[in-house]
């Protein structure tokens, strides 16, 4: 019975891990064969069948959460780029913002139309940051 259950878990980690190649980037096979990884383990030591398909099921969703952690650590390290990349960065105040019309804020070099985040006016030669970026407006805060 050990031989069997060994083979069995062993051939399904296969499968996943098959799967997994087919769809590269999410993971989420990958946690299945690392699961069956450990129980053709719990096998190997002749463990009952219904603690293999329990310690399967839990380590399926320790590993899947482990494995989402990771592939988010991966997807979250992109650089901002274009105007998105403004966002974050100090500028000055060179038209006064009076709500509700914009004023322009020149922010590393380059003018652009600016909003206050707040709502109120900011006069100009008034440092701001620069908090979003809707369409080709800046949302701006002044720093204080």
């Amino acid at each position: 019975m050990i031989i069997n259950a060994l083979f069995l878990w062993i051939s399904v980690a296969l499968l996943f891990l098959i799967l997994e190649v087919g769809h590269p980037g999410l993971f989420f096979f990958l946690s299945f064969s690392l699961s069956s990884l450990f129980c053709a383990l719990l096998a190997f030591f002749d463990v009952a069948i219904a603690w293999q398909c329990t310690a399967f099921l839990i380590v399926s969703c320790i590993a899947f959460e482990l494995l989402s952690r990771f592939a988010k650590r991966l997807h979250d390290n992109h650089v901002r780029t274009n105007v998105y990349a403004l966002e974050g960065k100090k500028g000055q105040v060179l038209e006064p913002i009076r709500p509700p019309a914009t004023g322009l804020v020149k922010v590393e070099g380059e003018v652009w139309t600016a909003r206050s985040l707040s709502g109120e006016a900011i006069n100009s030669g008034v440092a701001v940051l620069v908090v979003h970026v809707r369409g080709a407006h800046l949302v701006v805060k002044e720093i204080e």
